[in-house]
C-alpha cells in the first residue's frame, strides 16, 4: 500500500479515480502532470517531432543560403513539406502515449507498441491534416481575393465587413477541426466523418448555464500555452537579429546566421510546448467523450473486469 502511494504521488494521477470529467483548470494540469509522470518519453518524442523541420532548415540554409526569393522560398516550402511529412508519426505517438498514460497512469507503456499502433492509422491522419489545411488555404485565398478586388478599396466598409466575418469562419473551422488528429487515431475514421465527429464533440456545452464552459473555451485555453512560447521564442529572435543587424527580423535582411538561430528557438519551442499542446488536445478529446458517451464509465468497468482489452491503448476507445 505504502509502494503504491508513493508510486501515485510520483506519477501525480491515481489509478482510476482520476479518471472523470475536469475543470478547465484541471484540464491543464492534468496535462502537465501527464507530462511529467512520462518525461523521457515525451521528451525522446518531442525531439523526434521537431527535429525533421530544424534539419530541413539547417541542410537548407547550408546548401542554398537564406531563402529571401520567391525562387527559393519555393523550393524551401518543398523541404518543409517533406519534414511535415516525417512529424507525423512522433506527432501520433504523442497522442497515444497522452491517451494511455492518462486512462493507465500506474501501467509500463512501451513506445515500440504505441508507434505500431499509431503506423495502423497513420496514413489517415496525414490525409486528414493535409485536406484540412488545403481547405484552409483555400478560404484563406478566397478572402484575399475578395479583399483585392473592389471589397478591398481603401475605406471599403463592405469589405472590412466580409474580412472579420471569414476571418472569424476561418478561426472557428480551425478550433472545430482541432480534435481531429485523436479521432482519426483512435476511432479510424477518414477525414469527412473525422471532420464530422470532431465538430459534433466540440459544439457540446458541458455544464448547463455556464456559457464559458465549452470545449472550444477550454481548447483557447490550451493554445495560449504555445502562444506565450512562440511570442516569447520571437522576442529572442528579433531581439538577436536587431543586436547582430540593427534590423527586425521580419522586415529587415535576414542573415544566414539570425535564420538559423530562428530555427533553432523554433527547434525548442516545437519540442517542449507544441508538444505539450498535443498532449492537452488528447486530453480534450477524452474529456468530450466522458461527457457525451461516459467513457470514463468504460474505461473503469475494464479496469475493474481486468479485461486484456484495457491494456490495449485502441481497445474501448
Amino acid at each position: 500500500m505504502a509502494g503504491d502511494q508513493q508510486h501515485q504521488h510520483a506519477e501525480g494521477l491515481s489509478a482510476i479515480c482520476h479518471v472523470r470529467p475536469s475543470t478547465p483548470m484541471e484540464l491543464m494540469d492534468r496535462a502537465f502532470l501527464v507530462v511529467r509522470a512520462r518525461f523521457p518519453q515525451f521528451l525522446l518524442l518531442g525531439f523526434l517531432f521537431a527535429l525533421p523541420e530544424f534539419a530541413a532548415t539547417v541542410l537548407f540554409t547550408y546548401i542554398h543560403g537564406v531563402p529571401d526569393d520567391s525562387e527559393l522560398a519555393q523550393q524551401f516550402l518543398g523541404w518543409l513539406s517533406a519534414a511535415f511529412l516525417l512529424q507525423q508519426l512522433p506527432n501520433a505517438v504523442v497522442i497515444l502515449l497522452a491517451i494511455q498514460a492518462f486512462m493507465f497512469p500506474r501501467r509500463p507503456i512501451r513506445l515500440v507498441p504505441l508507434t505500431r499502433a499509431a503506423l495502423i492509422n497513420l496514413p489517415l491522419l496525414i490525409l486528414t491534416r493535409i485536406l484540412a489545411f488545403i481547405i484552409l488555404f483555400l478560404l484563406a485565398n478566397i478572402l484575399l481575393g475578395a479583399l483585392g478586388g473592389e471589397l478591398g478599396s481603401p475605406g471599403s466598409l463592405l469589405g472590412l465587413f466580409v474580412a472579420s466575418w471569414v476571418g472569424a469562419a476561418l478561426a472557428y473551422l480551425f478550433l472545430m477541426w482541432m480534435l481531429m488528429p485523436p479521432v482519426a487515431l483512435i476511432e479510424s475514421r477518414g477525414f469527412f466523418r473525422g471532420l464530422g465527429r470532431s465538430v459534433e464533440l466540440m459544439k457540446q456545452r458541458f455544464r448547463a448555464g455556464w456559457p464559458g464552459d465549452l470545449p472550444v473555451v477550454r481548447l483557447l485555453g490550451i493554445l495560449l500555452v504555445p502562444g506565450i512560447g512562440i511570442l516569447l521564442g520571437q522576442l529572442v529572435v528579433q531581439g538577436t537579429s536587431y543586436a547582430l543587424t540593427g534590423t527586425n527580423a521580419f522586415f529587415g535582411p535576414t542573415t544566414p546566421t539570425v535564420f538559423l538561430i530562428s530555427a533553432g528557438v523554433n527547434f525548442i519551442t516545437k519540442m517542449s510546448v507544441e508538444c505539450w499542446m498535443y498532449v492537452a488536445v488528447a486530453l480534450l478529446y477524452l474529456e468530450c467523450r466522458m461527457r457525451r458517451e461516459g467513457l470514463d464509465l468504460q474505461v473503469r468497468l475494464l479496469q475493474r473486469q481486468g479485461s486484456a482489452a484495457g491494456d490495449n491503448v485502441l481497445a474501448g476507445l
